[in-house]
């Protein structure tokens, strides 16, 4: 159970504590007509702040990642990437930890895993392992590759999946994968650490439409299974998703009931739009919110609010077995 102090702010439960990052997600918020209003909540948690709670998801979701439909992220219109909107609101979106390089104790991991993702991500992280190698802070060790089962798309993979087409021939790669991409971009990398031993290990999408970070990081859990040794991970991800992609591996790590301790690096941004950092923002708050209601103590509801607490879940969670496993059980 969380212990509340006399006066907190909302944003305190998603990580923004100081002064300046509760006034940058506040701007964030005005800048983009979304309201901010009632944003304390006062000694125990109640019934009206769970639903600031769960607004604050709802109206984020749908002003800043805007996935309706089955959308993928790069196939959502731009809204905000414009000179004003850059120059306003990325000095802000700094401050929240979504540009900036991410860093947290990787020496004291068992493994490196680096998570896979359109052509350019990859790219990006196996550049920044490389930088971190080069830092000193990673050991050698064992590296992963954590890819899914996602076709390779022309104009989603970026100039990585054009020269692999150029290596590897169009025939060859028009029924390619991520991990093919990630395999080829792996072996393209420099010598001094591709020596290390490495593993791919290739997530199915199941019945989704293709595999997400949950899916592939359940792969990796039951993969691990058989390697008992491997007791903490140091994942490699890029801005603007680490806070996002830290929140939902903590979440299947949860559910699962898995003893796996988990660090997290991430290359920085350059040249980011506030669009992609908006939606990735949202999504990280979409994405903690389970584990933020799972250990505090929820009000008394009346059956009425329970049963409309229930429907907001099945509307936003459902679809994410493990984010709506880990949400409390209130009917």
């Amino acid at each position: 159970m969380v212990v509340f102090s006399p006066c907190k702010t909302l944003w305190e439960y998603y990580g923004f504590c100081s002064k300046e990052q509760k006034k940058a997600f506040t701007f964030l918020l005005k800048q983009t007509g979304l309201d901010v209003k009632n944003s304390v909540i006062k000694g125990r948690i109640t019934p009206s702040d769970v639903w600031k709670i769960m607004t604050l998801v709802q109206k984020t979701q749908r002003q800043w990642v805007r996935r309706t439909h089955g959308k993928e992220r790069w196939d959502v219109v731009k809204k905000y990437d414009n000179t004003e909107y850059t120059q306003s609101m990325l000095p802000h979106l700094r401050v929240l930890g979504v540009v900036d390089p991410y860093l947290s104790h990787p020496r004291t991991s068992d493994a490196i895993c680096v998570l896979g993702a359109t052509g350019s991500s990859m790219n990006k992280r196996l550049k920044f392992l490389e930088y971190c190698i080069e830092k000193g802070l990673f050991r050698r060790q064992n590296i992963l590759l954590l890819s899914g089962e996602r076709p390779l798309q022309s104009g989603v993979d970026g100039p990585e999946y054009d020269d692999f087409i150029k290596k590897k021939g169009e025939y060859v790669v028009q029924n390619g994968l991520e991990r093919d991409l990630f395999q080829f971009l792996y072996d393209s990398s420099p010598s001094a650490w591709r020596h290390w031993p490495v593993t791919m290990i290739h997530g199915k999408k199941g019945l989704l439409p293709r595999a997400t970070t949950e899916t592939t990081i359940k792969t990796l859990l039951n993969w691990l299974k058989s390697h008992p040794a491997i007791k903490t991970i140091a994942f490699v991800s890029s801005q603007p998703h680490v806070l996002y992609q830290k929140a939902i591996i903590h979440s299947v790590i949860q559910s699962c009931n898995s003893p796996i301790n988990i660090r997290f690096v991430g290359g920085g941004a350059k040249g980011i739009g506030v669009d992609d950092a908006l939606a990735a923002l949202g999504s990280y708050i979409w994405a903690i919110t389970p584990s933020i209601l799972s250990r505090i103590s929820l009000p008394k509801l009346s059956l009425i609010e329970q049963q409309e607490l229930q429907a907001f879940f099945k509307e936003f969670y459902s679809k994410q077995q493990s984010l709506y496993g880990i949400l409390p059980k209130i009917l």
